[in-house]
């Protein structure tokens, strides 16, 4: 005698939305496990013909210095101390630059990073973007002025931190922070229009008392 058919296993059950579709998963989730805010909006990466360029650069005046202060070294020990010991730092300087430009730039929602987890700038501390050509900022890149003091840091070839300013490019493409830049900057003009709508819609104290 065959038992009457009853609910089946139709195996782990998954999130569905309110219209019984998969939706996002607990926390607002979705399938990359990723928030809205942390979201990248745009990674910008160091131009491998520029990052090449620079650490190479470096490495090879080292390397003639290293061989003028060895090879034919200057009758004053003076001057030989000072090939030898800036030959070791210029080469010293490539390595670092080589090292320091294979991590990329990732603007999300909440600020903007690096990939191995180190927070450059948060969104709501930037009070401007500046990208003119007399602005103190790298090459190919944009400044950032910060509300506050943060510590200071340099990745050679990719951004630096002083005080309330961050410095963004070096070997990175032009055209990617560029665009960086202007998602910045669009950022915090709607982030401004916001605060300003939200500050409109609150009445005056003396109509709120009457």
């Amino acid at each position: 005698m065959t038992p009457p058919d009853g609910p089946r296993d139709r195996g782990p059950s998954r999130n569905r939305g309110p219209s019984g579709d998969d939706g996002p998963g607990e926390g607002g989730r979705g399938a990359g496990g990723r928030t809205a805010d942390h979201a990248p909006r745009l990674t910008v990466r160091a131009s491998p013909a520029r990052r090449a360029a620079g650490a190479g650069m470096l490495g090879l005046l080292g390397a003639i210095l290293l061989w003028v202060a060895l090879a034919a070294p200057p009758s004053a020990p003076g001057w030989s101390v000072f090939l030898l010991a800036f030959g070791a730092l210029a080469i010293f300087g490539g390595w670092r630059l080589w090292q320091a430009t294979a991590p990329a730039l990732v603007l999300t929602g909440d600020g903007l990073a690096d990939t191995t987890g180190r927070t450059i700038a948060r969104l709501d501390e930037i009070v401007s973007v500046e990208r003119g050509m007399l602005a103190f900022k790298p090459s190919n890149g944009f400044l950032l002025h910060l509300s506050r003091p943060a510590p200071r840091h340099w990745s050679p070839g990719l951004w630096w931190r002083l005080g309330r300013r961050v410095g963004v490019g070096g070997v990175t493409g032009a055209g990617e922070t560029r665009a960086m830049a202007d998602l910045i900057a669009l950022a915090l003009a709607e982030r401004n229009a916001g605060s300003a709508g939200a500050g409109s819609a609150d009445p005056p104290d003396d109509q709120k008392h009457s």
